[in-house]
């Protein structure tokens, strides 16, 4: 199944979420919008950290692995947070389960 969210953040950045995932496992996420992630190619990493997850993961988990991986690797996201990075996955996964 594959959902999309998308959500305007505080300070009026968009984040957009498409989540591919089969019976409960993501197969693949991708975050886009008009936020700033510095360095940018440090957003595969926290895609990749969705991977293999059930589509009912816990999201204080979730948020604390977002928050170690990006003090681990130097990431600064200015316009977004792992809150909304969360909560629009969630909402995408929740829009394709809404579509059957």
């Amino acid at each position: 199944m594959k959902g999309v969210a998308a959500e305007k953040v505080e300070g009026g950045k968009l984040v957009r979420c498409k989540v591919d995932f089969h019976d409960v496992k993501i197969y693949t996420v991708q975050v886009t919008g008009d936020f700033f992630l510095h360095p940018e190619e440090k957003l595969k990493d926290i895609e990749e950290l969705f991977v293999g997850k059930n589509i009912f993961f816990d999201e204080k988990i979730a948020e604390q692995e977002i928050e170690d991986l990006a003090k681990k690797m130097e990431i600064t996201m200015v316009g977004i947070n792992s809150l909304a990075l969360i909560r629009t996955i969630k909402a995408a996964i929740k829009n394709a389960e809404d579509k059957i």
